[in-house]
């Protein structure tokens, strides 16, 4: 069989993984109140030749419709019983301490697994095996080859999260951390590839100082050499402050073996149960600078107000999540404006960064009335009420490269959109809007700009307002719609900008956007059935576009939805066009939305055309 194991394929919500303590006895944890006479019994052996019995393995089993949740203990055979069990489908999975968790049914960890469907009364035995976890030691030096105690460590690997393929630290049962002789020792890991690496913290000596040699200034120039990509920023460039006699050099954070540089990182490669040592890290000194500035208001008076600074690589970086011990890897960092409008970040290794500040109004009390705009004076009076009513930004593009920097943050006022719902339909359109909101979610690729925008409430008389859209790409959605209605527009200057992006530059402060709502949208529905012509629940059924332009992170042309204890599907609101139908059982939560992998699944997918306000059914079949 085929990764996607099926003709039609199918995609399941992951199950939470569990990380607890071996427990000696065999005895149910939490047992409920009786609830049916099912039964569901089975073994948890290693998944080895040999498949010996796993005792006091940890086996939970929820149920698909919540409701039921269980947990019991593996006996000295590796034996399980969940009795009393109310007629329904369940999911089980097993985790034990050195091994890695499985999911009943799943083809490899992480994955979801098949749900067990038992009837009042029946008994269903299973059994599934539990592989050993891998292991990743090595140890942990400066650049003098000296051992650092106490020095967080970090297992990464690349999974498809918000559009992207994102460099993530895995969850380990402990957080690996190096010992008084320098040497880590990461567990529980399963079969795939990974990288280490290590940023400065509790056992790093940070900042030594001394004269950064013009080799040193070399270095750090070829490190950000070509990168690229400038954003819609303040145009004036940083000012160098004139460089100490003695410069500082510290560490900076470091994959294995010794580079800064995730993309030129050594990849681990394990089986299961394997064991890798001799995976070292080792730090470099390399020269660290000082950004420092003065955040002002709009007129050039110094905002009073408490402004928060961020700092992120800024180009062709691998985007990296889930970093939060010490110093962060990838170049992280925030700090809050002082009174004055003053900030500095200390510590800032070689690279391009982007510097953004924000200040956001405060919220008002309940009941009170909104406060009056009070112009920003020179002396600060009116720069002390910056941020009052409107959200204000600013953003530099500033390289570093071993001299101390000074940017200057002008702050301008975030734009609005303003914007109108029109009802297409014969329904007559509803009288009450408040529980309509209208959202903006920046596209990934120009996150680094967007600040967060708040949802908008709509209004009686039609009418909405989004507030504090900062320089970005966003793509427009709506919750809380109308009973029978459905977004079916958004459209600003005649183009519709709901199945794309919306391109916000810096200079624009005011957007008219129509949204419009329709009564008869199209829905695509279904029964998924396996070989034996039964109701195939355990898959997803996926739909996506012919039109490859249309493979987008959270695009509405791109749904995945599981069927019905009944095999029964529905898919609604889907834009009328031609698409691709498919299923498959082994796939990551939102891998979906990856080219690559609806790629793979074009060629075991078929083909349908949806029109304007069509219902249609489109039955499918499994086959092996």
């Amino acid at each position: 069989m085929t990764r996607a194991g099926v003709l039609f394929g199918a995609m399941l919500a992951a199950v939470p993984l569990l990380g607890v303590a071996e427990i000696r006895q065999t005895r149910d944890i939490a047992r409920p109140a009786a609830t049916g006479d099912a039964r569901i019994t089975g073994m948890i052996v290693s998944d080895e030749a040999t498949n010996q019995p796993v005792r006091a393995a940890i086996v939970t089993l929820n149920g698909t419709e919540g409701g039921v949740g269980r947990t019991v203990v593996s006996d000295d055979a590796g034996r399980f019983t969940f009795d009393r069990l109310p007629a329904g489908r369940f999911l089980v999975s097993a985790s034990k301490r050195a091994y890695v968790t499985m999911n009943y049914g799943a083809t490899r960890p992480g994955r979801a697994g098949v749900p067990i469907a038992v009837a009042a009364g029946q008994t269903s035995t299973i059994k599934f095996a539990v592989p050993r976890g891998a292991v990743i030691t090595g140890r942990v030096m400066d650049d003098r080859g000296t051992p650092l105690a106490h020095q967080p460590i970090f297992v990464l690997e690349f999974r498809w999260q918000n559009g992207q393929r994102t460099l993530t630290r895995v969850a380990l049962d402990s957080a690996p951390e190096t010992d008084d002789r320098g040497v880590y020792r990461a567990y529980g890991l399963p079969a795939g590839e990974y990288l280490i690496a290590a940023a400065p913290g509790l056992g790093t000596p940070i900042n030594t100082a001394r004269d950064v040699t013009a080799a040193d200034l070399d270095r750090a120039t070829r490190e950000i050499q070509g990168t690229r990509g400038t954003p819609a920023t303040d145009t004036r460039a940083p000012s160098t402050a004139a460089a100490p006699s003695g410069r500082v050099t510290g560490p900076a954070p470091v994959f294995h073996p010794n580079t800064p540089d995730a993309a030129s990182a050594v990849t681990i490669s394990l089986n299961a149960g394997e064991e890798r040592s001799g995976i070292d890290v080792r730090f470099l000194p390399v020269p660290i600078s000082t950004i420092t500035g003065t955040v002002t208001a709009p007129d050039g008076a110094v905002a009073l107000t408490s402004i928060q600074v961020s700092m992120a690589p800024n180009g062709p970086a691998i985007p990296t999540q889930g970093f939060g011990i010490g110093a962060s890897i990838g170049g992280y960092g925030s700090t809050r404006a002082r009174a004055d409008g003053q900030f500095t970040l200390a510590g800032v290794s070689p690279g391009r960064y982007l510097l953004v500040a924000r200040v956001a109004p405060a919220p008002a009390p309940r009941g009170s009335p909104p406060p009056a705009a009070t112009p920003a004076a020179s002396g600060g009076a009116g720069a002390a009420s910056l941020g009052a009513t409107t959200t204000y930004w600013a953003v530099a593009d500033v390289v570093v490269n071993g001299d101390d920097v000074v940017v200057p943050l002008d702050l301008r006022p975030a734009g609005e959109i303003h914007g109108r719902i029109v009802f297409d339909g014969a329904l007559p359109p509803p009288a009450d809007l408040t529980r309509l909101r209208i959202s903006l979610t920046a596209a990934l690729a120009s996150s680094t700009t967007a600040l967060g925008v708040p949802p908008a409430q709509a209004h009686d008389d039609r009418t909405f307002v989004v507030t504090g859209v900062t320089p970005a790409k966003y793509r427009i959605s709506a919750s809380g719609l109308p009973m029978g209605w459905a977004l079916a527009a958004a459209t600003v200057q005649g183009r519709d900008v709901l199945d794309g992006l919306l391109d916000v530059g810096p200079d624009a402060l005011a957007i008219d956007l129509v949204l419009t709502l329709s009564d008869h949208p199209s829905e695509l529905s279904g029964t998924l059935q396996n070989p034996a012509g039964r109701p195939a629940p355990e898959y997803v059924v996926v739909v996506f576009p012919t039109d490859r332009a249309g493979w987008t992170w959270l695009s509405r042309r791109v749904q995945a939805v599981r069927p019905g204890t009944n095999g029964v599907f529905t898919i609604p609101n889907l834009p009328p066009g031609e698409y691709y139908l498919g299923a498959v059982s082994d796939v990551e939560t939102n891998e979906w939305f990856d080219p690559a992998f609806l790629e793979r699944l074009v060629p075991a997918s078929t083909t349908i055309t949806l029109a304007a306000g069509e219902k249609k059914t489109q039955d499918l079949r499994v086959v092996r």
